[in-house]
């Protein structure tokens, strides 16, 4: 993909070996010598900015796990939670909900726990 504009000339020194190698590929992909330098350029531009995009979306991925992982330990980090979740394992356990419905559930893991706590909560506006 050769850029359609007005051109500029540039002085380099390349190993003769390299030249040979880049004027072969031009005359087999049918440019010249110039198209084929050029084009070499633009596919390098356009790697390195294919590169700083992909840092970038890293990056936000990273501080999306980061987010998560904290998310996580506060979940599961909670000596609170690990309490309860030890104390009620493998039981049936009947609460009353915020709504004033009961319920029961069997506790299998932390999520039942955190599940039974979000219902029986209920938030009043001050």
């Amino acid at each position: 993909m050769v850029l359609q504009q007005k051109t500029t000339t540039i002085n380099l020194r390349i190993s003769p070996l390299i030249k040979t190698k880049l004027v072969e590929q031009a005359s087999f992909t049918g440019m010249t010598l110039s198209e084929m330098v050029e084009t070499a350029c633009v596919d390098f531009l356009k790697s390195d900015e294919e590169k700083r995009k992909c840092h970038i979306e890293n990056e936000n991925y990273k501080k999306k796990l980061e987010t998560a992982q904290r998310m996580l330990d506060l979940y599961t980090g909670n000596s609170r939670m690990k309490t309860l979740f030890e104390k009620l394992r493998h039981k049936h356990i009947e609460y009353t909900s915020y709504n004033n419905v009961r319920k029961t559930i069997f506790i299998n893991s932390p999520d039942d726990v955190y599940t039974m706590m979000l219902e029986i909560m209920e938030v009043k506006e001050i």
